[in-house]
């Protein structure tokens, strides 16, 4: 099946395949659209913007990436939440001491906290 995928995505006339409704048209068995389509539907991304300035819109990179999941895979992506640019990171590259274990309480915790939370279904309804 593999072998079929990328045989249908790398294409001798040199025409790139833009979406799954592309792939499908181009595989000739019943049965690897209907893999295609279970794999699809299997699939749900997540998505953590990520070092987001204080003058950043995340919404903006949220709306973008949807826009992409909807027309490339005909899927919707769900938003797990925002970690805001932290110096602490940079510090703990630096010091080699993560920056979770150095301010537990700290901003880039609470925001792993909740994307954890999120990721595990008890997200809140404001995940950033």
């Amino acid at each position: 099946f593999e072998r079929t995928v990328r045989q249908a995505i790398a294409s001798p006339d040199g025409h790139t395949v833009a979406s799954v409704g592309q792939l499908k048209q181009r595989l000739s068995s019943d049965r690897h659209r209907m893999l295609v389509d279970e794999a699809v539907c299997a699939f749900a991304p997540g998505l953590v913007v990520n070092r987001i300035e204080p003058s950043h819109d995340p919404e903006d990179i949220v709306t973008r990436m949807s826009v992409v999941a909807a027309q490339r895979f005909g899927t919707t992506i769900r938003r797990l939440g925002t970690i805001a640019y932290n110096q602490t990171v940079e510090e703990s590259a630096r010091t080699l001491i993560p920056a979770v274990t150095a301010h537990p309480n700290g901003t880039l915790a609470n925001e792993l906290g909740s994307i954890v939370a999120e990721v595990l279904g008890h997200g809140t309804a404001n995940p950033s």
